[in-house]
């Protein structure tokens, strides 16, 4: 796992200490990323498998707009912690220049069995990054607009690197990790969709002791639809954590709140 993830979920186990975001649920955020890897899975080897991603190129649908979830437990000596994220990720271009950077992102944490929720939403553009913050908690309560020059540094901003990070790590011709002899392959083919299972044997990566994980990748019509991440854990001396994630495009519009409500 690359090192600007586990950054940001360190960052997540620091967030409840600092402040708490809230929103209400049942809209675009309420919903999980889906991808069906349900199919008749053979034995293939890796050369066939990497041959197989070779022949469905067309990734252009998850760079414009993806829908991400990613569930995290973390369990410490004394406490656990448990994050449901859901992300919203959609770009605009013009002469294939992104014009527009829109994200939308609800992450519902509970530490020792206490709910917090966050909602922040993002519109960036050339010239500035537009943030807003829902905040519901015990101790605060409130909406928050924070609006910078794109060359401001800002503390309390979303920044989509890491997920930008996740995605690029994960498309199927890139992430060189994943190509490896050690690893199991897969494959499940129908008139229209290709699948491809890679099963990563449990062992020592980067000083942690990882369990077997899963990671599925699926194409419609030659087009890749996203990728899953089953079950990646890591276990070492000072917490245990479990990590499922899933990606598939979004192609409509993000439904934004009322912004007149946000100070």
């Amino acid at each position: 796992m690359k090192s600007k993830l586990k950054m940001f979920l360190m960052a997540l186990i620091i967030l409840p200490c600092a402040f708490v975001f809230s929103a209400c649920g049942g809209d675009q955020l309420s919903q999980q990323a889906n991808l069906n890897t349900n199919g008749s899975y053979t034995a293939t080897n890796l050369t066939e498998a990497r041959n197989a991603t070779s022949e469905n190129v067309n990734n252009e649908n998850i760079y414009n707009g993806y829908r991400a979830s990613m569930n995290i437990s973390m369990v410490f000596s004394t406490y656990e912690i448990k994050y449901n994220t859901n992300l919203i990720y959609k770009q605009t271009k013009q002469n294939n220049e992104i014009e527009k950077l829109e994200i939308a992102m609800r992450t519902t944490a509970t530490l020792n069995n206490e709910t917090v929720k966050t909602d922040i939403f993002s519109i960036n553009t050339k010239n500035d990054i537009n943030t807003y913050v829902d905040i519901q908690s015990p101790d605060i309560n409130g909406k928050f607009a924070y609006k910078q020059s794109i060359d401001e540094i800002t503390t309390i901003g979303f920044d989509a690197s890491m997920f930008e990070e996740l995605i690029e790590n994960y498309m199927p011709n890139i992430n060189v990790n994943l190509w490896t002899n050690s690893n199991f392959f897969e494959i499940s083919k129908s008139d229209n969709s290709t699948k491809i299972k890679i099963k990563v044997p449990a062992g020592i990566y980067e000083g942690h002791n990882n369990a077997e994980a899963n990671v599925y990748y699926v194409y419609e019509n030659n087009i890749f639809q996203g990728f899953k991440i089953e079950n990646l854990t890591i276990n070492s001396i000072t917490y245990y954590m479990q990590i499922n994630i899933t990606v598939c495009p979004f192609t409509d519009e993000i439904q934004y709140p009322d912004f007149n409500q946000f100070k």
